[in-house]
């Protein structure tokens, strides 16, 4: 699920900390493969899968986007522990495995100036491309640069920032996010871009960023209801008198609306409406 149990950490009971902090040990111990990328599945009966829908047991296969949304939830989670000085003995190895991550993401970059949305990752080889999935990396390398003070992870998250712009959300297009629509059109990508770039424009500065950003999150709106709709009355839903207005579907192969954005928060929202005051990004 992308490890995003930051809110487990931060407002956790004790019991909860714990049990994610060793979570932590268990994603960066047995659940990461030796060149830093992670396994797409996991349960204790079944041991370790991949991301291949028609050949589960096949490990090799992952859809990126686990592994780029995974690398900014790490470091976000990394940056709280390491401030409330929550497991200091264990933070030096996290960290390691971390770095570790942030170079196969960087590695795979140059190598083919684009992530893919699946690959094959004991050939560090894009199995399929053509999608926005794995934009969240633009954001997650972003946040990497600073807490290790590397900028190499910077100039790849630029320069990925601007592949996924130009190639995708300049044309209108989000696509490919959830590993099991295909190359559909969906909201996940988008409000990974959106979440990108607005990370991009806090560790830069540099004013671009926020008018991709702007750009982004109207086609985010496109994916959010703005009515109740009129449910048959004999169905569940009608009898329950369910709102859905607010709710953001998910994309166009599952037909799911959830009361709110998958994956992110949708703080970026707000964010980036602080930075620019567009009323459109508050409402």
């Amino acid at each position: 699920g992308g490890m995003i149990q930051t809110a487990f950490l931060a407002d956790g009971q004790p019991q909860t900390v714990q049990r994610s902090l060793d979570m932590l040990d268990f994603v960066l111990g047995k659940a990461q493969t030796p060149n830093g990328f992670f396994y797409g599945v996991y349960t204790p009966s079944l041991g370790f899968w991949g991301d291949d829908f028609r050949e589960k047991s096949n490990t090799d296969v992952l859809l990126l986007r686990k592994q780029t949304d995974l690398l900014y939830f790490l470091i976000r989670q990394l940056e709280y522990i390491k401030s409330q000085e929550l497991a200091p003995d264990r933070l030096p190895k996290w960290e390691e495995k971390v770095r570790l991550a942030a170079d196969a993401l960087v590695r795979l970059w140059r190598k083919n100036q684009h992530w893919g949305q699946f690959i094959l990752w004991p050939e560090e080889k894009i199995l399929i491309d053509g999608s926005l999935s794995a934009v969240s990396g633009s954001g997650a390398l972003s946040i990497t640069a600073r807490y290790f003070n590397n900028p190499d992870y910077l100039d790849i998250a630029k320069v990925s920032g601007e592949y996924y712009y130009n190639n995708f959300i300049a044309n209108g297009l989000a696509n490919g996010g959830p590993g099991e629509i295909l190359q559909c059109p969906d909201s996940e990508s988008a409000f990974g871009a959106l979440e990108s770039f607005v990370t991009l424009y806090e560790e830069t500065g540099e004013a671009h960023w926020l008018d991709y950003a702007l750009r982004t999150a109207r086609l985010c709106a496109s994916w959010c209801v703005s009515y109740d709709f009129t449910f048959p009355s004999h169905s569940t839903f009608g009898k329950l008198g369910m709102p859905t207005t607010g709710c953001v579907w998910a994309n166009v192969q599952n037909k799911h609306a959830a009361p709110g954005i998958c994956t992110f928060s949708g703080d970026s929202l707000f964010r980036l409406y602080r930075y620019t005051k567009d009323t459109f990004c508050l409402d």
